[in-house]
């Protein structure tokens, strides 16, 4: 299973949104909601891509056995 890496959510997301909170108004908004939809879709992603694993390995062990 891969690992979740996540670089825009939890704490290797801190600095990402420091430089999100800068700004202020609708620039600050618009960069709130992006960000709210990065980090959405990295999870997405990542567990698309662990489950892709999972079914890797599966074929790799069921390959064995022939």
């Amino acid at each position: 299973m891969s690992k979740n890496n996540h670089h825009y959510s939890g704490q290797n997301s801190e600095g990402f949104w420091e430089r999100v909170n800068r700004f202020k108004g609708i620039r600050h908004d618009a960069l709130y909601t992006l960000g709210v939809v990065l980090q959405n879709l990295e999870s997405d992603v990542l567990h698309k891509l662990g489950l892709a694993e999972e079914d890797l390995i599966e074929e790799i062990e069921e390959g064995k056995d022939e």
